[in-house]
């Protein structure tokens, strides 16, 4: 497997570009604000490997777990408002075509069994976001994510409807509030 190698570079000098803007539109002059100092690239050459890299430069690893969870609740948050339209016909493997296929029972029912567990997995991969571009086993690591995520989308949307304050709406509520007098004027507003 071959991997991506990332050239080298240099970050541009700020210092040049902070300096020569001190003077804001509206007509008034403004302080020179200093550029951040910002940290040296740490590349080690031509040969730097892109996946064996430490992407939190100063960051702890609690930071690092809660912006992937905020990251994958995103994408999970934009997958749950998309529609699932699943191909019955996209998920059965085509036929073999001259293969000798075995006619011992016990073969036929492993494959079978075989056949089945694939074609979940192919279904569960429509499902799980991201889940085609995967392994099998990052799949259904990301699809335990992905449930526990929705569990507690149901969880947050039961707890909001049992707080929602709900109004009766039925005959003796209404005959409570309003009066006889009231109620011969009324006439209901159907939209």
């Amino acid at each position: 497997m071959q991997h991506n190698r990332v050239p080298q570079f240099s970050y541009p000098d700020y210092e040049d570009l902070s300096e020569s803007s001190d003077f804001d539109f509206s007509g008034r002059t403004v302080e020179a604000v200093p550029a951040p100092a910002l940290p040296p690239p740490h590349f080690s050459g031509p040969n730097y490997d892109i996946w064996n890299t430490d992407l939190s430069c100063n960051t702890n690893p609690l930071q690092k777990r809660n912006s992937m969870e905020a990251m994958r609740e995103m994408i999970f948050r934009v997958a749950m408002m998309q529609p699932i339209h699943i191909d019955p016909v996209s998920v059965k493997l085509p036929k073999r075509k001259n293969a000798k296929i075995s006619k011992d029972p016990q073969s036929v029912a492993a494959r079978h069994r075989r056949e089945r567990i694939s074609e979940r997995i192919r279904i569960l991969q429509r499902l799980v976001p991201g889940g085609t571009r995967m392994d099998t086993a990052s799949m259904l690591d990301e699809a335990v994510h992905y449930l526990k995520f929705l569990k507690k989308q149901v969880h947050t949307l039961e707890q909001a409807a049992c707080n929602r304050p709900m109004g009766d709406v039925n005959y003796s509520s209404l005959m409570k509030t309003w009066q006889p007098v009231q109620m011969v004027g009324y006439v209901p507003m159907l939209s």
